[in-house]
């Protein structure tokens, strides 16, 4: 335990600076709510104290833990559209897609027995990224599969017709 008592160090006190520079997997972490399809809070204390073979209730002493999580390698509509150029209409579509993610990520999470996330680090907006494994399923490939996002890893995001979902 004593050598992984510095690594959880600086991941609890230099801002998850560990999952900066390194994947980093929670195991059996309890959802709490999403604003929508992508932007997902989990309580990942029990997670945190089961990867460094910790105690939970440390980890809880220890620090404020940031819960928010950006799922990896997708972009899925926005509750609040933007966009110089685009249409009303445009936006509309975008915003009711957004809600069938929401909702169908709602669902899907607060029903599954076991959520995981794997290979997370650090985003540019500074959530943590991750992959979000639930009940052995993909939740990036499931929102995919019903055409409520598009693959995206960094960068501009591309148009996409939202109306063409909706």
């Amino acid at each position: 335990m004593t050598s992984k008592f510095p690594i959880i160090l600086i991941l609890l006190f230099a801002n998850n600076a560990y999952a900066q520079k390194f994947d980093v997997n929670f195991y059996d972490v309890e959802y709490v709510r999403n604003y929508d399809g992508d932007t997902i809070n989990f309580d990942i204390i029990e997670g945190i104290a089961t990867e460094f073979d910790l105690p939970a209730a440390l980890i809880k002493k220890l620090a404020v833990i940031p819960n928010q999580i950006r799922l990896k390698n997708i972009d899925t509509a926005e509750m609040r559209p933007k966009g110089r150029g685009r249409t009303q209409q445009d936006k509309n579509c975008e915003k009711r897609v957004a809600i069938k993610a929401k909702e169908y990520v709602r669902l899907s999470l607060s029903s599954a027995k076991v959520i995981n996330l794997m290979s997370c680090s650090k985003g540019k907006y500074y959530r943590m990224v991750c992959d979000i494994i639930y009940d052995g399923k993909s939740l990036s490939l499931e929102l995919l599969n019903k055409g409520y996002g598009y693959v995206y890893q960094g960068g501009t995001k591309e148009k996409y017709n939202w109306c063409a979902v909706d």
